[in-house]
């Protein structure tokens, strides 16, 4: 069986690595790969060719976009003493229903930070049984005793059982064990928590978590398999931990103002994602189940977490987009495009912005060689659109301007019909029939 070759003539190409956009290419996808990239008059394909030429000339073409950090809880409120009550079966039922979304609003892939629920979506895309986004996932994230994501209104007895987010561990041994068993169900990276968080009931975000010893062991035991490392960090302290022990990914980072930490960010490559749709959620969530004490916080770390931003951009830390979305009505999955609007607005050029949701977030995803721009070998994720983002990048948030998202080299979102038949969205059984089909088939 010979896969399909499509090529995508398109007015303007925003690749995701070269600094202006590519007026007038043509992208050729064979099967899931780009096979080709290069000036549409320069293209040379028989006109008898068994192939699908699709007219995008009035169409912007880019990576398809990418979150760093979400949470796949299938949960509709942050209230914990409800969420305790739902039933697992119908929560993931809610995250499958959060993948659609996504890939209706252009994100072919994701970074789960922490969710038991993710390694079981993930085979469910992988197979075909559900429509989504690539996910790469740790499977939950490791706490200490009382740490973030320690369920502290529970008793200890009970928080690991409850908590699908989370596991606590102490000591080298405790944290060794979890990270190989973790690997064991399917992580894909490791994720720990150097510092408290804003949903933390009784830690501040400004203070360490866990030992340096204790951070190490997660670190080698990543090594051991060849992945990486990220940590929750929300101030310089906590920050300061994660990257002495060898994390390779910074989330949050609220509080950091320590130039001595920027640098040192800087010399070990650290990809940081700020998440700063998160805080201004949460600082307005009292109606969507958000704690008083997770509000009051939420509100004390706005302004800090902006100049946070703004430092570790002006001093050229790479920086991914990542929204902490987690579903439900204050933070909904399908609205992530919403994070790239708050980068633009604390000082990145649209086209860093859209650089920070493709290239550098395929490297937080620890996948650069594969996903986050549109070049020869790489994975065919594409997203196209009515209107250019350069010019406004809201565009990227209205549902009304993504008129087309391929991923994998398959056609999911084809509004106009420029690939065949108009579809909102495709079954995921036709999809799977059609790459198994033969090639006449299709």
């Amino acid at each position: 069986m010979e896969d399909r070759t499509i090529v995508f003539a398109v007015g303007r190409l925003i690749d995701g690595r070269s600094p202006e956009p590519r007026p007038d290419v043509s992208v050729v996808v064979r099967g899931s790969r780009i096979i080709e990239v290069r000036p549409t008059e320069a293209l040379d394909i028989p006109e008898a060719s068994d192939c699908l030429r699709v007219d995008l000339t009035d169409r912007v073409l880019l990576p398809g976009l990418i979150d760093s950090h979400v949470h796949l809880w299938g949960e509709l409120t942050l209230d914990h003493f409800h969420n305790i009550g739902v039933p697992k079966e119908v929560k993931i039922l809610r995250a499958a229903r959060d993948l659609e979304s996504l890939i209706k609003a252009g994100f072919t892939s994701v970074r789960d930070c922490g969710s038991k629920f993710a390694v079981h979506l993930r085979t469910a895309v992988e197979e075909g049984t559900l429509l989504g986004p690539r996910i790469v996932t740790p499977y939950c994230w490791l706490s200490h005793t009382s740490g973030h994501g320690d369920l502290t209104f529970l008793p200890p007895e009970w928080a690991d059982v409850v908590s699908i987010k989370s596991r606590i561990v102490d000591g080298v041994d405790q944290c060794r064990k979890a990270c190989r068993e973790h690997f064991r169900i399917g992580a894909d990276f490791l994720k720990v928590v150097t510092s408290g968080g804003i949903m933390s009931e009784i830690v501040s975000a400004k203070e360490a978590q866990f030992t340096l010893d204790e951070v190490r062991t997660v670190v080698e035991e990543a090594d051991r398999v060849g992945t990486f490392v990220a940590s929750h960090a929300g101030g310089n302290a906590g920050v300061r931990l994660a990257l002495e022990a060898g994390v390779k990914t910074i989330e949050h980072g609220y509080f950091l103002d320590d130039p001595e930490v920027f640098e040192l960010m800087l010399e070990k490559r650290i990809v940081y994602v700020p998440t700063l749709c998160v805080s201004k959620k949460l600082a307005q969530g009292a109606a969507y189940g958000v704690g008083s004490i997770a509000v009051r916080k939420a509100q004390e770390t706005l302004g800090p977490h902006s100049r946070a931003f703004q430092l570790a951009r002006c001093a050229g830390i790479p920086i991914a987009m990542g929204t902490d979305f987690v579903g439900g009505p204050l933070l909904p999955h399908g609205e992530n495009a919403q994070e790239l609007e708050n980068l633009v607005e604390g000082g990145m050029t649209p086209m860093q912005a859209i650089m920070a949701a493709t290239r550098v977030a395929s490297m937080a995803l620890g996948l650069p060689d594969e996903i986050g721009t549109i070049q020869e070998g790489k994975s065919a994720d594409l997203l196209v659109v009515d209107d250019d983002p350069l010019g406004n990048i809201s565009v990227l948030t209205k549902k009304n301007h993504i008129r087309m998202v391929v991923k994998e080299g398959q056609v999911l979102v084809d509004k106009d019909g420029k690939a065949g038949a108009p579809c909102e969205i495709r079954s995921p059984f036709t999809v799977s029939a059609a790459a198994s089909a033969p090639a006449g088939a299709r």
